[in-house]
């Protein structure tokens, strides 16, 4: 089953909205695997250095997102002011950054108490 294939009510485990385990953030891995597939077109449209070469699965295109050097090339295309917003967020601890920024809360999955 693709990753972003419709859920099949038939058969468990294929829901495409997974929750992080009691305790731990959401992975952005399982972040992205909640996306549909609008979502992840946007989201290779606004970054197609990840998608060159094709990525295998949503779990090597999370890997890429988030590797050092995909990073730096984020970093580099910020202005000063977006910058010195993402430092002061990450002074801040962590605790802010659970969920990935700019994600309307409604999209994000239950927090566990």
């Amino acid at each position: 089953m693709s990753e972003n294939a419709q859920p099949d009510p038939r058969r468990p485990g294929t829901e495409s909205h997974r929750v992080a385990s009691p305790g731990r953030p959401p992975t952005f891995t399982s972040w992205l695997r909640g996306r549909s597939d609008d979502d992840l077109t946007a989201l290779l449209a606004a970054r197609p250095d990840l998608a060159q070469p094709v990525p295998v699965d949503i779990g090597a295109l999370a890997a890429r997102a988030t590797s050092r050097n995909a990073v730096l090339r984020v970093l580099e295309r910020l202005d000063r002011f977006a910058l010195q917003v993402l430092e002061s967020v990450v002074a801040l601890g962590d605790d802010r950054l659970r969920e990935p920024v700019g994600v309307p809360p409604a999209d994000l999955p239950p927090r566990s108490a």
